[in-house]
């Protein structure tokens, strides 16, 4: 399945310092918030929210809204009081329904992978399964400018803007016409 980038809000409260740490919340999804210390944390911490949101949804069968514009602010979001604000994009790949497959591995690596599930509580499927998201993030991130773990970088280079502004921060890129 395809990833689908969701806009991310993080904002610190009015009155709030600059180290007093970030909400998170999510245009698509009224109702899912998350926060963190650093603007690093908020934005693992928001991506981890939504996907269990997300993984929620495909168990119920609900379907996933495809990513809303990010000029089309909902209301509820304009009734938040925020002082600082960040918007980032996070890309979520949305669960897909379960197809049985037949894979050869070492019996020695089987046996590991059986143990490490149960320990888990886990099934074999679900330890494999996890393992390969984790691996296939670890990609995706270092192919996407390591989304957390640069996040502060890149956030801290993009600026702010006040509250009801409907301008976009400028880069250091975009002043100089890259």
């Amino acid at each position: 399945m395809v990833a689908k980038v969701f806009h991310t809000i993080l904002f610190q409260e009015p009155s709030a310092a600059p180290s007093d740490g970030w909400g998170v919340i999510f245009p698509d999804f009224p109702g899912c918030v998350s926060q963190g210390d650093t603007t690093n944390a908020a934005i693992a911490n928001g991506k981890e929210a939504l996907e269990l949101l997300l993984e929620v949804m495909a168990e119920e069968g609900r379907t996933i809204p495809e990513p809303i514009d990010l000029e089309e602010t909902p209301d509820w979001v304009q009734e938040i009081p925020m002082g600082r604000i960040w918007h980032a994009l996070i890309p979520i790949e949305p669960p897909g329904r379960s197809i049985r497959i037949n894979i050869t591995m070492d019996e020695g690596l089987i046996s590991r992978v059986d143990e490490a599930a149960k320990r888990e509580g886990t099934s074999r499927s679900g330890y494999l399964a996890e393992a390969a998201r984790q691996k296939l993030d670890g990609w995706h991130r270092d192919m996407t400018g390591r989304i957390a773990s640069d996040a502060g970088r890149s956030l801290s280079e993009a600026g702010t803007y006040e509250k009801g502004s409907r301008a976009r921060p400028t880069t250091k890129a975009s002043r100089r016409g890259a």
